[in-house]
């Protein structure tokens, strides 16, 4: 089980909280460059126009179902609206902490690990039968309705940007399709706070959680051939490839040949797309590469190795 340093707690994420959480995004992948620069061009010569686009992005993942996202909060910080106001050219960390004591009076959000469950995880009554299976569809409505009064350039997708198709195509090749898969799409601690372990008791705290999951409901891992999982709604992956041309590209594929080091992953599977120089990282919690998605028109990127972690 994590346990967490004394001052900091995980909890389970409010909307309110995505305006922040767009700032740790920002400030935790800033040493990434590339990738940050090309899903969001835009950022540093208009600014407002990327924050603004960020937020939406946030905002229509978060009125998404089958998303789920733990924060990771500071309790020993006490920042206030008025300390944002007078220190307005301060450094990045101390924005986000301004913006966060304006919602509340519980410590500042410096992280988040952001997850998207399978389909076959979602009951019926938590598609159908709850507030926010309710709501959902309306506010997702609400923020195109803005995007259409005040138009932004498009939110990141598979239709708009090669990551996410290149992420679905390694989602058909490795995936097996009838096993459930946990997607871990974002993981972000902020700057000042990172190589401090917090990051990995909160990627453990997630792990934990699905595992547990996975035990006390007697979930299935092992692969069959007989059902297909049903695809990522955000993603649209279709994960129709055979298993024998999945195991010939596997066999093809990079991975990293210190196992030695890697945890037993045990109870549910799950991937991610690694940034730059964070392989090895990920491989301490039963990670192991398949592919990459920095290949084409992202040859460029230092990062995405597309990783998976089978029990």
């Amino acid at each position: 089980m994590s346990t967490l340093r004394p001052g900091f707690r995980i909890r389970p994420a409010r909307f309110s909280d995505s305006i922040v959480m767009s700032k740790v995004y920002v400030d935790a992948i800033s040493h990434d460059a590339f990738i940050l620069d090309s899903l969001f061009p835009e950022r540093l010569t208009q600014p407002e126009e990327f924050a603004l686009r960020l937020k939406r992005f946030f905002w229509r993942r978060w009125w998404t179902p089958g998303w789920e996202v733990d924060v990771l909060v500071d309790e020993r910080q006490t920042a206030s609206v008025e300390d944002k106001e007078s220190n307005k050219d301060q450094d990045n960390n101390k924005q986000i902490d301004a913006d966060n004591k304006k919602q509340n009076n519980e410590g500042v959000v410096v992280g988040f690990a952001w997850w998207k469950r399978p389909a076959s995880d979602l009951s019926f009554r938590e598609r159908w039968l709850t507030p926010f299976a309710w709501f959902a569809p309306v506010m997702r409505l609400a923020i195109y309705i803005t995007s259409l009064i005040r138009p932004t350039r498009a939110i990141p997708s598979a239709a708009t940007h090669p990551l996410f198709r290149k992420i679905e195509a390694l989602e058909e090749v490795h995936l097996t399709p009838s096993r459930p898969w946990f997607y871990l799409s974002l993981l972000a601690v902020s700057s000042s706070l990172q190589g401090t372990g917090l990051g990995s008791t909160l990627l453990r705290h997630g792990l934990d959680r699905i595992d547990a999951k996975a035990d006390s409901t007697g979930i299935d891992t092992t692969p069959t051939e007989a059902t297909n999982t049903p695809p990522d709604s955000d993603s649209k992956s279709k994960r129709a490839s055979s298993h024998k041309n999945k195991t010939k590209t596997k066999n093809e594929a990079v991975s990293d040949s210190s196992s030695s080091q890697q945890s037993k992953a045990s109870g549910s599977a799950c991937y991610l797309v690694a940034l730059k120089g964070l392989e090895p990282y990920y491989h301490r919690f039963g990670f192991t590469q398949v592919g990459r998605a920095n290949t084409g028109e992202l040859s460029a990127w230092e990062g995405g190795a597309f990783m998976v972690r089978e029990p």
